[in-house]
């Protein structure tokens, strides 16, 4: 949801990682796992707060519901290496965990077992970064939970300019909703896959409406709120709500990914795990695997 000429250096420099990682070969996988591994040294250093390293070796943070507990704190984790730095904005709090989501994605996957280790030490990093995200955006969701409401300004530049301003918002808050959905249905199915538990990544609401991200302005992207039903969607109840009659052929592509997300978790719950590694092992492989998980991302980054 970010302008492409202005990406955080770490978001690009993930998405740089990327391209190495499958661009690369067998001959080579030493060498881009070890890219992965200096990028998100970079990553922690630059980006991390200093109550992460106590995260790193303490219990898993679970992705409960994010309301439930939540509290205020808009912009305050602005300290790293000890020092005051400048308060982060909702963006950098979304730069820093998709940043840190790619690279967990590729190294839980990807089937080298150093890497693996590496990435399951900071599954709770993640889990307290996309707490800190939706803590910060807090103000921003309330917002934009009425913003497909009609506008009663009076004049064409009042009315554009709240366009606009709801436009903006709600892009933001839905990016920092996928995200947040993303990451932790992510770590749940890989707990799944690896060990057979895992708890519930708890829910958010996120809009499904087949057109609204593609939305060239804001006026258009108004026209199709006010035109039908956004489909603001409970993420836990998604399978029964986005196959209602009527429902389905108006889900966007996210949406729809999201279903096979929820099922791919509910299909695992209630499989024998051991058979299911061997399976995915034996027709996959890691790297397809990885793969399958960054198209998904790409999905979250064209809307």
């Amino acid at each position: 949801m970010t302008d492409d000429n202005n990406l955080s250096y770490n978001l690009t420099n993930a998405y740089v990682t990327c391209a190495t990682y499958f661009a690369s070969t067998d001959r080579n996988k030493e060498m881009r796992l070890g890219i992965v591994e200096d990028r998100v040294a970079t990553l922690l250093d630059e980006e991390g707060d200093p109550d992460d390293r106590g995260i790193e070796t303490g219990d898993d943070e679970q992705f409960d519901d994010p309301f439930s507990t939540a509290t205020l704190r808009v912009g305050n984790e602005g300290q790293t290496g000890g020092k005051l730095s400048k308060p982060r904005s909702v963006l950098d709090h979304l730069a820093r965990v998709q940043a840190l989501l790619i690279y967990q994605i590729i190294r839980l996957f990807d089937g080298d077992p150093r890497s693996r280790i590496m990435a399951e030490s900071l599954i709770p990093v993640l889990s307290h970064w996309c707490k800190q995200m939706l803590d910060s955006a807090l103000l921003s969701s309330q917002y934009v939970n009425s913003a497909i409401s009609s506008t009663n300004a009076k004049t064409k530049a009042n009315i554009e300019k709240k366009l606009n301003s709801d436009w903006n918002a709600w892009i933001l808050a839905e990016s920092v909703r996928r995200t947040w959905l993303v990451a932790g249905h992510m770590q749940c199915i890989y707990q799944l896959l690896s060990y057979g538990i895992t708890a519930c990544p708890g829910g958010l609401m996120f809009t499904t409406r087949a057109g609204l991200w593609q939305a060239e302005s804001a006026y258009e992207w108004w026209a199709k709120c006010k035109g039908k039903d956004a489909l603001f969607c409970p993420s836990l109840e998604s399978g029964k709500y986005l196959l209602k009659p009527g429902v389905a052929d108006d889900v966007d592509d996210f949406g729809s990914l999201y279903k096979v997300m929820v099922f791919m978790l509910e299909t695992l719950e209630r499989t024998h795990v051991d058979k299911m590694i061997d399976k995915i092992q034996q027709r996959l492989g890691g790297y397809v695997l990885v793969n399958s998980w960054y198209q998904l991302l790409v999905e979250l980054e064209d809307t």
